[in-house]
């Protein structure tokens, strides 16, 4: 691919192009999805082994500090500018999507900050990365681990539910809007291993052969398949992660 070409297809002159391949500039945040997934790469590709374990470190950390108490924060490393505010941490984790349990940490975080969250703004923005399905399904699963959490605890104090159940309605709103009820799908029945097969899915996770997705969508939930993902990680996932950061203990 030439320079041309691939500067077309950022949406950007060949100069300015030229200018951020000499290290004098820098690539938006869309830009470098779209890099991605012109070259079917992840993030960790990218990027040396060190600055990849560093990314992690601070997005842990991050994670911890905006509710997901059940995940070790590391004093040393302080999250960038960029991850202090709660959206742009859920855009990471999730654009890059290989990290399973930061992702079920998401849950926690996005019902201790549902009320900072503008989750139609959020919806649009994913829209513009393909990966509107993989933002519905995490809602949708922290959604199930809200009901979950209060239906195992009947005995909750009307405090203690407050963050559970604003959650549960922010959440319930938005998975009934127009924008995500048109790819929301029946799950309907599994692919018959038989039978020649090929399916539209947004995989967590990276590239896998043709039989092995086949096995991870066999094997993803109900909520994943509704919308379209295949994924290894279970709504129970979500479930234990909301428990473990003790959501209606210490907040």
């Amino acid at each position: 691919m030439t320079q041309a070409e691939l500067s077309k297809r950022l949406g950007m002159s060949q100069g300015l192009f030229s200018v951020v391949e000499r290290g004098e500039g820098s690539f938006s945040a869309e830009q470098f999805v779209e890099i991605l997934r012109v070259f079917n790469v992840t993030v960790g590709d990218l990027v040396g082994e060190t600055e990849a374990a560093g990314a992690e470190a601070s997005l842990q950390s991050a994670l911890s500090r905006l509710g997901a108490a059940h995940l070790a924060e590391d004093a040393r490393v302080l999250p960038s500018d960029q991850l202090t505010e709660v959206e742009a941490v859920l855009r990471e984790v999730l654009i890059a999507g290989d990290l399973p349990r930061q992702i079920t940490a998401l849950a926690p975080v996005l019902i201790l900050n549902v009320e900072r969250l503008n989750l139609t703004k959020l919806w649009v923005e994913f829209q513009g990365y393909g990966l509107e399905r993989r933002l519905a399904w995490v809602i949708d699963s922290s959604l199930e681990a809200v009901r979950a959490v209060l239906a195992s605890l009947p005995g909750l104090s009307r405090k203690a539910a407050i963050p559970l159940k604003k959650a549960e309605l922010a959440f319930d709103l938005f998975l009934r809007r127009e924008g995500p009820k048109r790819i929301s799908r029946d799950p309907g029945p599994p692919p018959d291993p038989a039978k020649e097969w090929t399916i539209d899915v947004d995989l967590i996770g990276g590239e896998v052969s043709e039989k092995t997705l086949r096995e991870i969508v066999l094997g993803s939930s109900d909520v994943a398949r509704r919308w379209g993902v295949a994924t290894t990680i279970q709504t129970e996932d979500f479930v234990e992660a909301v428990r473990a950061a003790g959501v209606t203990v210490t907040h």
